[in-house]
């Protein structure tokens, strides 16, 4: 099949749902298809990378986001190109995301299938987001040949339309690399808990309930330390949360590499996201738990998906302090519960890899032609 897979944000910045798109397309190369990524961005792309539409960043529901379009001859462009390309399918991602994902959606002649990742926060503005999701899903649904959702979180706000109920299918991506015995940072393996926390500086990744979080450790006298990986509009309140406090220990890696990310699991001996909604899954957690370490996350509707059964004693309450700091603090204490808790963990990361689930989007791809053809014959 010739597949185009549409992303609405940045695909060569860091996010889960860029590293869906890239290793699902990866994935499905090495199966015989010949595939594409259609992603916002100015000039040439990368091998298999179109560019159309520009991109603006945006700060909505308390997170940052990007919305991209394609006007005037950038729009005449991407017309031409899927002319030319004549892809068998096309696969949107966080389709919402206005505008790039719609323009392409109207342009298509191929089989549609969306996947939703997105889960709006439980605030006032979230629930009109999702009142306006499932009005535009009404109209929307019956336009898909198929219709994937991460978790049952997104599915909840599409409204029921007769053969177009959603796949849940977790966004896999390729972990091999969380799996294989990895290089350390040494210098940072003296004795100390080293704690993680990987992702954007905001007040909806829950970074400051980390931050009091980690200085009640410290004041309890337990042999920490918490390793900051990432950038964002809080970085100034961290700091300044470290000077007041005096704390000890904390290391500001800012926005890591792909290639040093692996490193860091590894040298964690706790991987901590106390995200506090807007979680429709949960990648990071996967590749924690990939790498055999210990998770504790905050109970939002995608980490629940994640961490169940023995993972699921290490969810916190959002935005909880206290909660936090008592699960922390149980495995800072106890090694050999963290030992257990990452042999569990690689267990259950292992079907969430993508080569385990390729198959099943071939499936729904090949489902979707199906879908089309019969459109097309209405």
């Amino acid at each position: 099949m010739k597949i185009a897979q549409v992303c609405p944000y940045d695909i060569y910045q860091p996010g889960g749902v860029q590293t869906h798109i890239r290793d699902l397309s990866f994935a499905l190369q090495q199966a015989g298809h010949d595939v594409r990524i259609i992603a916002p961005g100015e000039g040439e792309g990368a091998e298999g990378v179109f560019h159309a539409g520009k991109k603006r960043r945006l700060n909505f529901n308390k997170t940052n986001f990007e919305i991209s379009l394609a006007m005037g001859s950038d729009y005449q462009r991407l017309r031409r190109y899927l002319l030319e390309e004549q892809f068998d399918v096309i696969h949107y991602h966080t389709i919402w995301t206005p505008l790039l994902p719609f323009q392409i959606l109207r342009l298509s002649s191929a089989a549609d299938v969306a996947t939703f990742h997105d889960t709006p926060p439980d605030t006032v503005s979230g629930k009109l987001t999702r009142c306006v999701f499932r009005m535009i899903s009404r109209r929307l649904l019956p336009r898909l040949d198929g219709v994937i959702a991460v978790s049952r979180s997104p599915a909840g706000h599409l409204v029921s339309v007769p053969q177009r109920q959603p796949k849940i299918l977790p966004p896999s991506s390729d972990f091999s690399a969380f799996f294989k015995n990895k290089a350390l940072f040494n210098e940072y393996r003296d004795g100390c808990v080293n704690i993680l926390f990987l992702g954007r500086l905001e007040d909806r990744k829950g970074i400051m309930v980390l931050m009091r979080a980690y200085a009640k450790l410290c004041e309890t006298g337990q042999n920490v330390r918490l390793l900051v990986a990432g950038d964002g509009e809080q970085k100034s309140d961290v700091l300044d949360f470290i000077a007041q406090n005096k704390l000890k220990n904390v290391e500001m890696l800012g926005r890591i590499s792909e290639e040093d990310k692996a490193r860091w699991y590894e040298t964690c001996d706790i991987f901590c996201s106390p995200a506090k909604y807007g979680e429709s899954f949960g990648i990071v957690l996967v590749e924690a738990m990939a790498s055999g370490k210990a998770v504790v996350a905050a109970a939002n509707n995608g980490y629940r998906t994640v961490l169940q059964g023995e993972g699921a004693r290490f969810l916190t309450a959002p935005g909880e302090v206290d909660d936090l700091f008592e699960k922390l603090s149980l495995l800072v204490q106890q090694p050999e519960l963290r030992k257990a808790l990452g042999e569990w963990g690689i267990k259950q990361a292992k079907k969430y890899d993508i080569s385990v689930v390729v198959k099943t989007f071939e499936q729904i791809y090949e489902s979707a032609l199906l879908e089309r053809s019969k459109r097309v014959a209405l």
